[in-house]
């Protein structure tokens, strides 16, 4: 075990119920008993909800931002707040499980140069089969290598990357975190070690009825099937105006894993 460390996780959450205010217990009661003492963790809950009366344990910090909601700026009043040796951005609808954290602070102690990282979800439908062999995987396979309801990094990243787009309220966050890690050649790795549970779609459900754009029809983009809502269709569209087209952005990718083989990280800010 490596020495004890601090943690603040930025949880956002829009507790309009009490239904949702479990789900907040649920997720806090499962970090404070992951680690048991073994390091320092604060949870920094910021609230949609401006009216909420809802109260939680002594280790949360509850901040009600004046604005409307919007994800990364959410994250980066979060992020402003922290001061711990390794930040959390969190949704709120995630079980930890025991040693979870102790397991990123372990591998990043051995592999200073990672700065970004993903505790792992067994049963995450987007994970391939090989991903369930304990071991770390580098990669950004959003949903994948980069799980977007909980990303751990080490504090010195905001020095490298800045703050969270504030571009990007919802939709494509954890896309647009993916190219960022790429345009820095920072590494990013999915520690299947590390074990928490994402209940899933829970956020979604909650901005989606926030918004009152409840549709489901699909429409097929290339590969991939984009939910056509207009809060998705303007994520999209900001995604792809910041980091080109869909060719674009692959003929990139592709350039960026021969320059991360050859170790050329200097060139991969002119990249993107």
């Amino acid at each position: 075990m490596n020495k004890k460390q601090s943690l603040d996780i930025i949880v956002l959450s829009n507790t309009i119920n009490d239904e949702i205010y479990r789900m907040n217990i649920d997720c806090i009661n499962s970090l404070n008993d992951s680690e048991k003492g073994r390091h320092i963790i604060n949870v920094l809950l910021i609230e949609s909800n401006k009216q909420s009366k809802y109260f939680y344990p002594d280790n949360v910090q509850q901040i009600i931002p004046d604005e409307n909601f919007n994800y990364n700026r959410f994250m980066n009043v979060g992020i402003r707040h922290s001061t711990a040796d390794f930040v959390a951005l969190c949704n709120n609808d995630i079980l930890f499980s025991s040693g979870w954290f102790s397991e990123i602070v372990n591998f990043a102690a051995e592999h200073k140069n990672v700065l970004s990282f993903s505790p792992f979800d067994p049963a995450n439908k987007y994970t391939v089969e090989n991903y369930r062999i304990p071991n770390v995987y580098y990669g950004y396979g959003v949903r994948k290598e980069i799980a977007g309801w909980c990303i751990v990094v080490k504090r010195e990243i905001f020095n490298i990357i800045g703050y969270c787009d504030e571009t990007f309220d919802f939709y494509y966050v954890d896309d647009d975190y993916n190219m960022t890690l790429r345009k820095h050649a920072l590494k990013h790795a999915l520690i299947t070690a590390s074990c928490v549970k994402h209940l899933g779609g829970q956020v979604t459900k909650a901005v989606m009825k926030r918004e009152s754009t409840a549709e489901t029809s699909m429409c097929k983009t290339g590969d991939n099937w984009l939910n056509k809502n207009p809060k998705a269709m303007e994520g999209h569209k900001k995604f792809h105006k910041k980091w080109g087209s869909q060719r674009s952005i692959a003929m990139k990718n592709r350039f960026f894993k021969i320059l991360s083989f050859l170790n050329k990280k200097c060139i991969t800010n002119l990249v993107y």
